[in-house]
C-alpha cells in the first residue's frame, strides 16, 4: 500500500500556474464556453479536410527527381494530369480491336469530351498520335487503355474520382480508373477507414480504461471531450494548411493518434494529482497546487513532444513538414486545453470528482492505490538489483526495436496500396498485360552539353542514338521520346527545320522537345521502387555519359527516382535531425529539472 502526503513542500501560492488554477475554478463557465465556441466555428472546415490531401510531397528539396519535376513544369508545360481508363470484356469474348468494343469505349468517354477541364482524350484507334497506338492495347488485344488529360493538379483531379467512377460506367465493358489521381483518392479512402476503425475500437477501449481508473462516467469522459476540443481546431488548421502546402494523406492519422495520446495522458496526470490535493484542501487551492505541480509537468512534456515533432522540419520534404506542423499544433492545443478546460470542468463537477476508481482515500488524508503493492514490489526489486534491472530493461527495449533494422522507408506509391484498392488492381493489370506500357515510367530530362539548342540536327541525331542505347538496357521494355511520335524515315534535319515552320509538328513534339532539353520516358517491367527498378535507374544515372557518348547531361525522375532520392536524403539528414532533437530536448529538461544528469538519462 503506497501513501502520498500533500501537506509538505507545497508550491508558492504566488506562482502563475497556482493563480491560474484558482482563476480556472472561479471563472469556469467562461473558460468552458470559449473553446467550445471555437470548436463549433471550426466544424465547417472539417468537411473539407480531406479534399486537398496528397499522396505526394515526398520529393526532397533540390533532389534530382525534384529538378526533373521542375523542368517538366516550367519548360514542357506539363501542368496537366492524366487519368488512365482500362477497358475489358468481363466475359472475355470481345477483342479490343473489334468494332463493338471500340464503340463502347467511345460511348463511355463521350461525356468527358465536352468537359472544360479535359484537354485531350486518347483511345486506341482514335488517337492522332501514332506512337500511342501500341501503348494503348494489351499484348493479347483483350484490353485497351484510354488516357484522359485534364487541366488540373493531382489533388483537384483526385477529388473528381468518385464522380468519374459514377459517370464512366458501361453495361458491356468493365471500366477501371487508375493513375496518380486515383491512387491519391484511394489513399484518402484508406485514411478515412483507418479513422473510422479508430473510432470504433480505440475510443471505446480508452473509455473503458478511463472508467476503471477514474471510477465514474462523467470524469472518465472528460479526457475524450478535451481531446476533441484540441483535435477539431487542429483538423481545421490542416484543412487551411493543405491549400498552401502539400499535405500528406497520413497527416490526419498522425494528428488523431498523437491528439488522443497526449489528451488522455495529460488528463490522467492532472486528475490524479487534483484528487490527491482535493483530499486535503478546498477546490480552488487544490487546483492551484495541481497546476503549479502537475501543470508544470504537462508543459515540459508538451515541449519535449513538440520538439521531437518539429525535428521533422529538418527532413526537408513537404509531407514531413506538414505532418510536423499539424502534430505540433495538436500537442500545443492539447497542453492548452489540459491547463484550462480540464481544470474548469473538474471544478464544475464538484464532489463527483471524489469518486475513486483505482485510487482511494486512506487514513490521515493520504491516498491509497489499489495496486500500490505493485509499486512497492517494483521499487524493492530496483533498489536491491539495480544493475540486472537496468540490463534487463535495455535488452527488452533493444528487442522491441529490432524490427527497425529491417525497415525500408518508401514514399506512398501505387505499389504501396493494398491489392484490394481499385487503383492498385488496375496498376497490376497494366503491368502484367501491357508489356509496352507503364503508369509510372522513369522520366529523363536530357540537355545538350555542346551549348547548341536541343533542336539542333546533330543533337536530335544524338538523342535518337541515346534512346536506342537505353532500349538495350536489361529490364527496359520500351523508350518513348520525340522520335516515337514521328513517321519512320523522318530525319533529324527535317525535324529541326520542320518545327520552326510547321505549327502542327511543333505542337506534337512540344511535350517531349524544347530548344533547351528533351524528355525521354523509360518504360520498365519491374514495379516502381523495386530492386530491379532501382538497378535500372542506377545504370541510367551512372552510365548516361557512356550511353549518350558524352553528348548529354541527364536527370532522372519518376516514382522510382523519388524513392531512391528520398531514402538517400533521409539517410543524410537523420543524424542531424536526431542530434538537434536530442540537444533541444536535453536543454528543456535541464532547465526544468535544474540538473545535467537527469536530462542525459532521459535522452
Amino acid at each position: 500500500m503506497v501513501q502520498h502526503s500533500t501537506h509538505d513542500n507545497l508550491p508558492d501560492a504566488s506562482s502563475r500556474l497556482y493563480r491560474w488554477g484558482v482563476a480556472a475554478c472561479r471563472h469556469r463557465l467562461a473558460i468552458l464556453i470559449l473553446p467550445t465556441l471555437i470548436a463549433l466555428a471550426c466544424l465547417p472546415l472539417l468537411a473539407t479536410v480531406e479534399d486537398r490531401l496528397s499522396s505526394g510531397g515526398w520529393l526532397p528539396f533540390g533532389s534530382e527527381a525534384a529538378q526533373v519535376d521542375r523542368v517538366l513544369d516550367e519548360q514542357f508545360g506539363r501542368h496537366a494530369t492524366a487519368h488512365y481508363l482500362l477497358f475489358s470484356d468481363p466475359n472475355g469474348s470481345l477483342l479490343a480491336t473489334e468494332t463493338l468494343f471500340r464503340r463502347e469505349v467511345e460511348r463511355t468517354v463521350a461525356p468527358l469530351r465536352n468537359d472544360p477541364s479535359v484537354l485531350a482524350i486518347h483511345t486506341w484507334g482514335t488517337t492522332t498520335n501514332p506512337a500511342l497506338h501500341p501503348l494503348l492495347i494489351s499484348d493479347d488485344e483483350r484490353q485497351s487503355l484510354a488516357i484522359v488529360m485534364v487541366d488540373q493538379d493531382v489533388k483537384t483531379a483526385a477529388a473528381e474520382i468518385p464522380r468519374l467512377r459514377e459517370l464512366l460506367t458501361n453495361d458491356v465493358l468493365d471500366v477501371q480508373i487508375g493513375g496518380w489521381p486515383a491512387t491519391t483518392e484511394d489513399f484518402r479512402d484508406l485514411t478515412s477507414s483507418d479513422l473510422r476503425r479508430a473510432e470504433l475500437f480505440s475510443v471505446p477501449i480508452a473509455l473503458a480504461v478511463l472508467l476503471v481508473v477514474f471510477g465514474g462516467v462523467l470524469i472518465a469522459g472528460l479526457p475524450l471531450v478535451t481531446t476533441a476540443l484540441a483535435l477539431i481546431p487542429t483538423l481545421a488548421a490542416v484543412a487551411i494548411m493543405s491549400r498552401y502546402l502539400e499535405t500528406s494523406v497520413f497527416t490526419i492519422n498522425v494528428v488523431v493518434m498523437i491528439g488522443l495520446a497526449v489528451g488522455i495522458d495529460y488528463a490522467l496526470i492532472l486528475v490524479s494529482r487534483y484528487r490527491e490535493e482535493l483530499a486535503n484542501h478546498e477546490p480552488p487551492h487544490a487546483m492551484g497546487v495541481t497546476l503549479a505541480t502537475a501543470g508544470r509537468t504537462i508543459i515540459v512534456s508538451g515541449m519535449a513532444v513538440a520538439i521531437g515533432l518539429l525535428g521533422l522540419l529538418t527532413v526537408g520534404v513537404d509531407a514531413a513538414t506538414s505532418t510536423a506542423i499539424a502534430a505540433s499544433i495538436v500537442v500545443f492545443l492539447g497542453v492548452l486545453v489540459s491547463l484550462s478546460v480540464l481544470p474548469a470542468a473538474l471544478s464544475l463537477l464538484g464532489n463527483r470528482v471524489r469518486i475513486h476508481g483505482l485510487v482511494r482515500l486512506g487514513k490521515g488524508g493520504g491516498i491509497t492505490h489499489r495496486f500500490g503493492w505493485f509499486a512497492t514490489t517494483a521499487r524493492a526489486v530496483l533498489d536491491r538489483n539495480p544493475v540486472p534491472a537496468l540490463a534487463g530493461s535495455c535488452a527488452m527495449l533493444l528487442l522491441l526495436a529490432a524490427p527497425v533494422l529491417d525497415m525500408r522507408p518508401e514514399p506512398p506509391g501505387m505499389t504501396v496500396l493494398p491489392q484490394s484498392q481499385p487503383a492498385r488492381q488496375m496498376f497490376d493489370s497494366v503491368r502484367a498485360d501491357f508489356s509496352t506500357s507503364t503508369l509510372s515510367p522513369i522520366t529523363l530530362v536530357v540537355e545538350p552539353r555542346n551549348g547548341r539548342p536541343m533542336t539542333n540536327a546533330r543533337n536530335l541525331n544524338d538523342l535518337e542514338a541515346f534512346t536506342e542505347a537505353l532500349d538495350e538496357i536489361e529490364g527496359v521494355e520500351s523508350v518513348v521520346s520525340v522520335w516515337s511520335f514521328l513517321p519512320s524515315g523522318f530525319g533529324s534535319g527535317f525535324l529541326a527545320g520542320g518545327i520552326q515552320v510547321d505549327e502542327e509538328l511543333a505542337a506534337v513534339v512540344q511535350p517531349y522537345l524544347t530548344a533547351n532539353a528533351a524528355v525521354v520516358e523509360v518504360n520498365i517491367r519491374a514495379a516502381p521502387g523495386s530492386e530491379a527498378a532501382k538497378a535500372i535507374l542506377d545504370t541510367i544515372r551512372t552510365e548516361h555519359p557512356r550511353l549518350s557518348d558524352g553528348a548529354f547531361t541527364v536527370l532522372a525522375g519518376g516514382e522510382t527516382a523519388t524513392s531512391v532520392d528520398l531514402i538517400g536524403h533521409l539517410t543524410d539528414r537523420l543524424p542531424w535531425t536526431l542530434g538537434l532533437v536530442t540537444l533541444a530536448t536535453a536543454v528543456v529538461l535541464a532547465v526544468h529539472f535544474r540538473s545535467v544528469l537527469l536530462p542525459v538519462k532521459a535522452v
